[in-house]
């Protein structure tokens, strides 16, 4: 309640935050890049069990990313705000200006002083773990010495202190004080500039986990745990046979140590999983060409990962699971067809291999 006190009195008594209005100021990290992309690997047909998606997207809105031919990947800009307060319910501008965040009233208070510093986290990267995983972890390598990266919130998810562990990581967090020079970074973009930082957290795994031994299996099936949306596989069990019989490797991430989840994916030349966050532990892991076949919620269809994908040139697929009697719960309704989908990625990986 306080915190929604604090945003309601910054709206009232300031204008909300423009970064149009710093464009001319900003500075391009990374311009805007377009990519030929290939098309996803799927079933037709099973584009028939669809019945929603996400409430943020639409069915309209995931197809068309699923047919386009290019991508077009944002920029990477940094926006020079300037003076800055800090406080529960946001930033507050020398000007006056106000851009709300959230804050829980049991989240800790970290306060700041600071000459300069750069914001790097968002308020989806706390609701979503896979949000925080491809975009924050990446974005606190944006900042310096001279301007620390910082983020409004400490993360809460269970693997977020070893990841910081291991990429050598050492986060900064600020909700409240002053900062004289602070930047904004726009970094949702899968461009080459995210792209090259995914790929030195990469080496950074590598570099501490030695000796790291590539997947000795045909993929790896990451199990769906019990921590994040309600999604349930009513066959799994079943799934997991079948896969296992192909020569896959099965974990549970929700009980795994972050060091231990990367060396069962490192270099895996493909991971099987029901679409979600968890999906993101693969982003520094898995062979640079490895496969992602993804078993898509037909209530939930989305293709977020597509452009990781597209970005890392691995190829992308899916299976459109059938929906079962609960709403929650879906199923694979053929082995056959998802054999297909197996089969279809694992030759475009070849295929991958050779041309690079």
């Amino acid at each position: 309640m306080i915190n929604k006190l604090y945003r309601v009195a910054a709206k009232l008594l300031g204008r909300p935050l423009n970064l149009d209005d710093f464009k001319h100021v900003a500075q391009v990290l990374c311009p805007a890049e377009e990519q030929n992309v290939p098309p996803a690997i799927y079933i037709e047909d099973h584009l028939l069990h669809v019945t929603g998606t996400h409430h943020m997207s639409s069915i309209a809105y995931e197809l068309e990313c699923l047919h386009q031919k290019t991508a077009q990947h944002g920029a990477t800009m940094l926006y020079p705000i300037g003076e800055t307060r800090l406080f529960r319910g946001g930033l507050w501008t020398a000007k006056h200006e106000v851009m709300t965040r959230l804050l829980k009233s049991n989240d800790e208070v970290y306060s700041v002083e600071l000459d300069s510093a750069v914001l790097t986290d968002s308020d989806i990267a706390h609701q979503y773990f896979g949000h925080w995983l491809s975009d924050t972890v990446p974005a606190s390598l944006v900042g310096s010495a001279d301007m620390p990266s910082i983020a409004f919130r400490k993360p809460h998810y269970p693997h977020a202190g070893e990841y910081a562990d291991l990429f050598g990581l050492n986060p900064l967090y600020g909700n409240s004080g002053k900062i004289n020079n602070l930047h904004l970074l726009d970094d949702c973009a899968q461009n080459s500039y995210k792209v090259k930082r995914y790929l030195e957290l990469r080496q950074r795994i590598k570099q501490r986990l030695e000796p790291l031994t590539d997947c000795a299996h045909a993929g790896v099936f990451m199990a769906r745990g019990q921590t994040g949306v309600k999604r349930s596989l009513s066959n799994e069990q079943a799934v997991i046979e079948h896969l296992q019989k192909r020569g896959f490797d099965i974990i549970y991430p929700e009980n795994m140590t972050v060091a231990d989840l990367m060396r069962k994916l490192w270099n895996a030349p493909m991971v099987i999983s029901v679409e979600g966050s968890a999906l993101n532990h693969n982003i520094y892991s898995i062979a640079l060409n490895g496969a992602y076949l993804i078993l898509q919620p037909p209530h939930l269809f989305n293709h977020v990962h597509k452009g990781i994908c597209d970005a890392m040139d691995r190829p992308y697929g899916f299976y459109v699971c059938k929906p079962a009697q609960n709403p929650d719960e879906f199923y694979v309704d053929s082995f056959p067809d998802l054999d297909k989908v197996i089969d279809r990625l694992h030759n475009e990986t070849v295929k991958r291999l050779v041309k690079n």
